[in-house]
Parts: C-alpha cells; structure tokens; sequence
C-alpha cells in the first residue's frame, strides 16, 4: 500500500530548494536513463507504507528513500526543462 498524497506530499527539488546537490555518479547514471524508466523507479519509491519509511537507508546506493525520491524528482524536471 502506498502513502496517498493527501496524507504525504515530497516536493520535487526543483521547486524552489536551491541547497539539493545532486550526487555523482547517481545524477549521471539517472540522466542516462530512458524517461520511462525514471517514471517507473519513482513508483516504486512511492510506494511505502509510512512516512517514516522516507528516511529508510536503501542498501543499493546507501542513500535514504527520501533522497532517492528527490534526484529521481530532480532528474525528471532536469530532462523535461532540458529534452
């Protein structure tokens, strides 16, 4: 079950926090993905159970949910402002 959004919103880091960095080689790696794919690993970041899940460590890159959600954010705004 996912968190729906009127219990939980994530704001994309493009909309107004100018402190995100975002990580290398993670940026890069994203970049180069195929638009659908970003849409589908952004699914499957939203879907948890809690909030709390959000600062969950995800052993595959040793970064949080939460800012798994943000670069995969930031790299879809990325390649829609860019093409």
């Amino acid at each position: 079950m996912s968190v729906s959004d009127s219990d939980f919103k994530l704001e994309s880091p493009s909309s107004g926090n100018d402190s995100f960095q975002p990580k290398e080689p993670l940026f890069s790696m994203l970049c180069g993905m195929p638009y659908k794919s970003l849409q589908f690993t952004l699914e499957e970041l939203n879907n948890y159970e809690t909030p709390a899940a959000l600062d969950d460590i995800m052993p595959q890159t040793g970064l949080t949910r939460r800012e798994m959600l943000q670069h995969v954010m930031y790299v879809m705004d990325y390649v829609r402002r860019n093409g």
